[in-house]
C-alpha cells in the first residue's frame, strides 16, 4: 500500500486524502445505519413474535374453552356447543400454524424455527386427536393428556419468543404474558384412584375469559411498543441517510474548491522550480496569493531560491579561489586517498589532476623527513585536527623543494572523519629571501666576515663552552690606523679594497676553530678559544702585525697601513659578551692612545681610566645645564707693531668639587657625546657680549672663535653658518670682526659639507683660521680648495724652534709656504723673546703665547687693555707686567 501510495500523482493524493473524512464518516454513519437497521428489524420479528403470540392465546383460550365444555361436567353444554368450541379450537390452532407472522418468525430466525419444528407435527396429530374425541363424550385419558401436551408446546412457544427479544420492557411484558399463560396449563389430579386434568385452579369461563383479556390487552401494548420501535428505527434510518447524503456533497464540493487550489498553487510552485532546475541562474519570484501554508512555502522557496543564489555565488566565488588561489590544494577521503587538486598544485609539483586522483600524498614524499616526524604530524591531525609545518616534498622531476603545509581535519555531525584537506605554497623562495637576510643579518656584505651580531651569538657560544670545560679563550679587537684619513684622501672605493684585503689576510690567519669578524667601519674582532697557553695570544698578535705591515696593493699603487689592537682574555676581562667585548674595546683604545700600530692587553688600570672618564662626562653633562664655564681671552699682536690686532677665546670650566679642570681634560669628551653643541652656542653668545663690551669702551678689537668639525654637522638640523647670523643679529656685531678658527680634522671629515659650512661663514664675512697646523693629515690641496686666511703655526713646533732643527725647518717651511700662498701666518705658543725675534725674523705676521700674555678673564684683559692702550711694547718690562 505505501509503495502505491508513492505512485500516485500529487492531485490524486490530494484527492485521496480529502475523501478520507468523507470515507471515515460514511463509515461511521453507516455504522449506526446498520445498527438502527438490526433495530428496525428486531423490532419487526418483536412485532411478528407479539402477533403469533396473540394467536397462541387465543388458541390457548379456545382450547380451555373447548376443554371446559368437553371434561368439566360443571359447565357441559350441548353437543352443538361443543362442536362449535372444537372448531373454534381447530380454526384457533390452524390460524396459528399458517399465521403469517409465525411463518416470518420461522424464515427469519433458525433458531425459532428449529425449535418449533420439534412439536409442529405433533400439534397437528394432537389437534386431530382432540378432534376425534370431542365427538365422545367421555374423553379418554389419552385426550386428557393431549391437551396438556398441546398447552405445554404453546407455552414452550411463547418462552421461545421471550427468549429472542433484545427490548427489556418486551422481555417483561413477555414475563407477564407467560405467567398469565401459565394458569391455562393443565394439571393432573389423582382423587380417588382416578387420573384426569384439570384446568388450574379450576378457573371459570368467565375468569378464563378474563385471563384473556388481560394477555390481549399486554400484547397489544407489546404491539403498540413494537409498532413505535419500528416507526423511531425508521425515522432514524431516514435521517442517517439524508445526513450522510448531506456530508457527502458538502465534502466533495469543499474538497473540489479546497483541491482546485491547492493544486493551482502548487502548480505555480512546481513550474517555477522546474524552470528554475532547468537554468539555476534564473531570477525566479514565484507569487502566490493569501497567507495560507502555500504561500509561506512560495515565500521560504524565494527566501530559497535568494539563499540559493547567494550560496551558488559564495560557491562560484569559493571554486574560483580554489581553482586559482596561488596555494596548493588537495582534498582526500577517509582513506587518505586524493580526490580534488587545484590548479596551484598542478603547477607546485608538477602532476596533473589525473595524475594523483585515487593516489596517496605519499608520491610527493622526498624521504628527507624520517619517520618520527610523519608519526608526530598523524598524531597531531587526530588529537588537534589539524597539524601546520614547514616540510620537504619532491616534484614530478624529482626537485625537492621546501613547502609551508596546513592540514585540517574534516569530520561528520558523528565525528568520523571524512576529509583531510591540506593547503600549501612553495617557500623556495622565501627560503632563499630568508638565507640572504640571514646572511645580509650577520654578516657584512663588504667583506663577507661575520658581523657584530654573529660575532656576540659566537662569543656567547664559546664562552658557554670555555666555561663547561674549563678553558680560556681570547678577544681581539683590531682597528686601522688612521683609515678616515685614508679611505677620504684615497676615496671611498680604495677604502673598501683595503677593508676587502684585511679582511682575506685576517681569514688566513684562523683556524676552523677561530673566528674572525668585521664589527663595523674599520674595526675587526677575533676569538681564540680554547686557550691553553698564553703565549699563543701574543704569537697571534704578532702574526696580525706581520701581515697588515706587507704592503697593499690598491689602485696600482701600494699602500702601508697599521693597526692597533686590545686584547681581553675570558675569564679574566670578562665573564660575559658585553663585559668581554667592553673591556677588549677600551685596551684597544689604549693601544691607539699610546702611539697605535700595537697592542695592549686589558688591565684593571683602564678600567679605572674609563670609569674616571664616565664620571666626567656625567660632571660635564652638569656643567651645561649649571653653566659652569667662563672665557678667558689670550690676546694675538702684530708682530710688527707690537699692537693687540685680536684675541682669542679660550673656554674654562670651574667645577665647584674639582675646580679649574683645562680645556684638553674635556674637549675631545664634548665632542664624542655632542656636549660641545650647547657649550658652543655659549662660546658664541658670551664672547660676542664681550666683544661688544669691549668695543662700547673704545677697545677695537678682532675675536677668534674656536669651533669643532662636530658643530658644523648640528643634531637639531640647523647648519652652523644659520647659528653665527643669529649671534651677530642679536649682539649687533660686525661678522669681519670674528675670526673662526678650525682645525684639520674638519677638512679630513666630511669634505664637502666642510667646504659648504666654510663657505657660507666667508660669505657672511668672518675670515677663516687653520688651527695647529702641521699636526694633522697635512694636504696643500686643502689650502687651495678651502676659503682659508690665515694659518696658525702649531705650538708644538714653536716651542723645539731653536734645540730641534727640524721643528725650525719645518716652521720655515710653514712660513714659506703662507707667503707663497699669500696668507698670513700666525705663530701660537711664543714664551721667550728669543722664539719671538726668530719668528719675526721669518716674517711671521702674528704672535701668540705665554711671553705676550697668558689668557686672562675679561675683566683683568680689560683692566690691562685700557692700562696701556691696545699697543703693548714687546719687551722684558712689559712681559714681567703682563705675566704678574
Amino acid at each position: 500500500m505505501p509503495s502505491a501510495i508513492h505512485h500516485l500523482s500529487l492531485k490524486q493524493k490530494l484527492i485521496l486524502f480529502s475523501l478520507l473524512p468523507l470515507l471515515m464518516t460514511a463509515i461511521l454513519v453507516l455504522s449506526q445505519m446498520y445498527f438502527l437497521f438490526m433495530e428496525y428489524h428486531n423490532a419487526s420479528r418483536n412485532h411478528f413474535a407479539i402477533q403469533a403470540t396473540t394467536e397462541i392465546n387465543n388458541a390457548l383460550h379456545q382450547l380451555n374453552n373447548e376443554y371446559q365444555l368437553s371434561v368439566a361436567p360443571q359447565y357441559s353444554g350441548s353437543p352443538q356447543s361443543l362442536l362449535l368450541a372444537q372448531q373454534n379450537t381447530s380454526a384457533a390452532l390452524d390460524k396459528l400454524l399458517s399465521s403469517s407472522a409465525l411463518s416470518a418468525l420461522i424464515d427469519t430466525d433458525w433458531q425459532l424455527k428449529s425449535g418449533f419444528k420439534t412439536h409442529y407435527q405433533a400439534l397437528k396429530y394432537k389437534v386431530q386427536q382432540l378432534n376425534e374425541d370431542s365427538r365422545n363424550k367421555s374423553p379418554s385419558n389419552s385426550t386428557l393428556e393431549s391437551y396438556g401436551q398441546l398447552s405445554l408446546q404453546l407455552l414452550q412457544l411463547v418462552e421461545l419468543f421471550q427468549r429472542q427479544t433484545t427490548d427489556i420492557q418486551q422481555a417483561r411484558s413477555y414475563t407477564e404474558v407467560i405467567n398469565l399463560l401459565k394458569n391455562h396449563e393443565f394439571k393432573q389430579n389423582n382423587d380417588n384412584g382416578t387420573d384426569y386434568f384439570l384446568a388450574p385452579n379450576e378457573f371459570s369461563l368467565p375468569e378464563l375469559e378474563q385471563l384473556h383479556t388481560q394477555v390481549n390487552a399486554i400484547t397489544t401494548d407489546m404491539a403498540h411498543l413494537s409498532h413505535n420501535n419500528q416507526q423511531r428505527a425508521l425515522r432514524l434510518l431516514g435521517l442517517y441517510l439524508g445526513l450522510i447524503t448531506l456530508t457527502t456533497l458538502v465534502t466533495l464540493w469543499l474538497g473540489h474548491k479546497i483541491v482546485r487550489s491547492f493544486l493551482d498553487k502548487i502548480s505555480v510552485i512546481a513550474k517555477d522550480m522546474q524552470r528554475m532546475a532547468k537554468d539555476p541562474s534564473l531570477n525566479i519570484y514565484t507569487q502566490v496569493p493569501g497567507s495560507d501554508e502555500l504561500a509561506l512555502m512560495a515565500q521560504s522557496l524565494n527566501r530559497m531560491i535568494a539563499e540559493r543564489k547567494r550560496s551558488n555565488h559564495a560557491l562560484s566565488l569559493a571554486a574560483t579561489v580554489f581553482e586559482y588561489s596561488s596555494e596548493g590544494i588537495m582534498v582526500t577521503d577517509a582513506n587518505n586517498r586524493i580526490k580534488l587538486v587545484n590548479r596551484a598544485f598542478c603547477q607546485i609539483t608538477g602532476y596533473s589532476a589525473e595524475e594523483v586522483t585515487g593516489g596517496s600524498p605519499s608520491m610527493l614524499s622526498s624521504e628527507r623527513h624520517p619517520p618520527h616526524f610523519y608519526t608526530a604530524m598523524w598524531d597531531a591531525l587526530q588529537q588537534r585536527g589539524s597539524w601546520e609545518g614547514e616540510i620537504w616534498n619532491k616534484r614530478k622531476n624529482g626537485q625537492v623543494y621546501p613547502e609551508y603545509l596546513a592540514i585540517t581535519v574534516v569530520r561528520n555531525p558523528e565525528g568520523e572523519i571524512i576529509q583531510y584537506i591540506g593547503l600549501f605554497r612553495d617557500i623556495s623562495n622565501r627560503k632563499q629571501n630568508e638565507q640572504k637576510i640571514w646572511y645580509q643579518t650577520n654578516f657584512d656584505s663588504l667583506t663577507g666576515l661575520p658581523n657584530r651580531k654573529l660575532f656576540n651569538e659566537r662569543l656567547q657560544h664559546d664562552i658557554q663552552n670555555a666555561q663547561h670545560e674549563g678553558c680560556k679563550l681570547a678577544v681581539m679587537q683590531i682597528d686601522l690606523d688612521q683609515f678616515k684619513y685614508i679611505n677620504d684622501v684615497q676615496g671611498h672605493a680604495c677604502g673598501d679594497q683595503l677593508l676587502q684585503q684585511v679582511a682575506r689576510r685576517l681569514e688566513r690567519l684562523t683556524d676552523k676553530q677561530q673566528f674572525v669578524a668585521r664589527i663595523g667601519g674599520d674595526g675587526f674582532v677575533m676569538i681564540l678559544p680554547r686557550i691553553t697557553n698564553e703565549l699563543a695570544i701574543e704569537h697571534m698578535a704578532n702574526r696580525i702585525c706581520e701581515a697588515l705591515a706587507l704592503p697593499f696593493e690598491l689602485s696600482q699603487q701600494q699602500l702601508h697601513i697599521s693597526a692597533s689592537f686590545g686584547i681581553g682574555v675570558y675569564p679574566e676581562d670578562g665573564a660575559d659578551v658585553s663585559t668581554l667585548s667592553r673591556n677588549t674595546e677600551m685596551a684597544m683604545y689604549q693601544a691607539k692612545g699610546a702611539g697605535r700600530n700595537n697592542f695592549k692587553y686589558f688591565t684593571s688600570g683602564m678600567n679605572q681610566r674609563m670609569h674616571s672618564r664616565m664620571q666626567l662626562e656625567q660632571r660635564l653633562r652638569r656643567a651645561v645645564v649649571h653653566n659652569e664655564f667662563s672665557l678667558h681671552y689670550q690676546p694675538i699682536v702684530d708682530m710688527q707693531t707690537g699692537e693687540v690686532n685680536s684675541v682669542e677665546a679660550l673656554i674654562r670650566w670651574q667645577d665647584p668639587e674639582f675646580g679649574m679642570i683645562p680645556p684638553e681634560q674635556f674637549i675631545s669628551i664634548a665632542e664624542e657625546t655632542g656636549l660641545i653643541e650647547p657649550m658652543g652656542e655659549w662660546v658664541l653668545n658670551q664672547a660676542m657680549a664681550d666683544l661688544k663690551e669691549w668695543q662700547q669702551s673704545g677697545l677695537l678689537l678682532n675675536l677668534a672663535l674656536n669651533v669643532s668639525s662636530r658643530q658644523c654637522v648640528n643634531s637639531r638640523g640647523i647648519g652652523f653658518e644659520q647659528i653665527l647670523a643669529e649671534c651677530f643679529n642679536r649682539h649687533k656685531i660686525n661678522p669681519k670682526n670674528i675670526h673662526i678658527e678650525i682645525t684639520e680634522s674638519m677638512l679630513m671629515g666630511d669634505a664637502t659639507q666642510g667646504l659648504s659650512t666654510l663657505k657660507a661663514i666667508r660669505k657672511l664675512g668672518s675670515e677663516i683660521y687653520m688651527d695647529d697646523f702641521g699636526t694633522g693629515y697635512s694636504s696643500l690641496s686643502y689650502l687651495k680648495q678651502f676659503p682659508i686666511s690665515v694659518i696658525k703655526i702649531d705650538r708644538s713646533f714653536v716651542e723645539n724652534v731653536l734645540e730641534d732643527n727640524s721643528s725650525a725647518n719645518l716652521v720655515k717651511a710653514i712660513v714659506m709656504m703662507g707667503q707663497s700662498l699669500e696668507m698670513k701666518l700666525v705663530a701660537e705658543g711664543i714664551e721667550t723673546e728669543a722664539q719671538w725675534h726668530f719668528l719675526q725674523a721669518l716674517g711671521c705676521h702674528y704672535g701668540q703665547g705665554y711671553w705676550i700674555s697668558k689668557p686672562l678673564p675679561f675683566d683683568e684683559l680689560s683692566e690691562l687693555l685700557h692700562s696701556k692702550g691696545s699697543l703693548l711694547k714687546v719687551d722684558t718690562q712689559l712681559v714681567a707686567c703682563a705675566n704678574s
